[in-house]
């Protein structure tokens, strides 16, 4: 077995009966549970998704039934549709699958958009570039499809590495390997469209 760790951690203030946790695996599988399914939960906890040998669940979400959920990749790709296309699912079950992987590509993060505000897509790479582009670019598709460019890179080793949901007044913690965390305002990272490089958010 592999060694458990901290994957995710989620803030609930009430278990209401709108309220879903939108689960993400390494491999792509996504699950969509009742939030009511936990809580309960045992002192030495409770299952909360099943999983196929040598996949983990990484990331995990709460999200309204009218939300939609946008998931991004390493090569720079990202799909958004909505929470209700991934029908409610059972603790034991794997979940099904999100976005089509390319060769070498692997699943960085996801976020829920808010139907309630209007807000960008930040991403972030590798080597420090970053923009933020209009979720408006990136229209709601079927679950499962390659998704769309959200980003191009400056160097072809370049990686996207990050990808979140933000409004222009919020401020943004940049994070680097070494331990070194920059603070900026989101407002100043330039708006830009997908198929963007974006501009030098983080001297590494």
């Amino acid at each position: 077995e592999q060694d458990e760790k901290i994957t995710a951690v989620v803030p609930v203030s009430e278990f209401s009966p709108n309220s879903n946790l939108i689960m993400l695996t390494q491999k792509g599988y996504i699950k969509r549970i009742g939030l009511e399914n936990f809580a309960n939960i045992r002192r030495n906890g409770i299952i909360a998704i099943g999983l196929e040998d040598g996949d983990s669940l990484n990331w995990v979400k709460q999200a309204e039934d009218k939300d939609e959920v946008v998931i991004g990749t390493s090569n720079g790709m990202a799909i958004r549709f909505a929470i209700n296309d991934l029908r409610p699912l059972g603790r034991t079950a794997r979940g099904v699958n999100s976005i089509k992987l390319r060769s070498q590509d692997n699943i960085i993060g996801c976020d829920i958009v808010p139907s309630q505000y209007d807000a960008d897509l930040l991403v972030v790479t590798s080597d420090g570039f970053g923009k933020r582009s209009k979720l408006s670019e990136f229209r709601p598709q079927n679950r499962g499809g390659i998704g769309l460019i959200a980003t191009k890179f400056k160097t072809t080793s370049s990686r996207l590495v990050a990808l979140t949901i933000v409004e222009e007044r919020d401020e943004i913690m940049l994070v680097t390997a070494n331990g070194i965390v920059t603070r900026i305002k989101a407002g100043d990272i330039s708006c830009q469209g997908r198929p963007a490089t974006g501009v030098r958010a983080q001297n590494l």
